[in-house]
């Protein structure tokens, strides 16, 4: 599973603690995230649910126990692999490195120095 996905979906999953069906609230929906999931070999007619099997399962549970009246998976990852790449390679970089692949952000960053020290000065 993508680096970045997980460092996201642990976010969120960590904010929960793992509760039993029986003690969770009812609701109207459960919103399913998708990604890991995908279609699996052509000729097999089910989805190939990987490592997202627990939460496929968990949606299950809810629907059966009653807890909700209706399940939405999604099928789209949030970041594309190019784009975890790059931020894999930048969270990898030294300081220098990430300061020379943002050129704009340090300019960013030292006009505000500059607005500071002027308002500094004046003060």
């Amino acid at each position: 599973m993508p680096a970045v996905f997980d460092a996201l979906r642990l976010s969120l999953e960590g904010r929960f603690a793992n509760r039993p069906v029986t003690e969770l609230p009812a609701a109207d929906v459960a919103v399913v995230l998708g990604g890991g999931i995908d279609s699996g070999p052509p000729s097999w007619p089910y989805p190939n649910l990987g490592e997202a099997a627990d939460r496929v399962w968990h949606a299950a549970r809810l629907y059966r126990a009653g807890k909700v009246e209706m399940l939405i998976r999604t099928t789209r990852s949030l970041v594309s692999a190019g784009t975890e790449r790059m931020l894999v390679d930048f969270g990898k970089a030294n300081p220098l490195e990430k300061a020379r692949q943002q050129p704009d952000k340090v300019k960013q960053v030292k006009l505000r120095e500059q607005r500071y020290l002027r308002e500094r000065d004046k003060s």
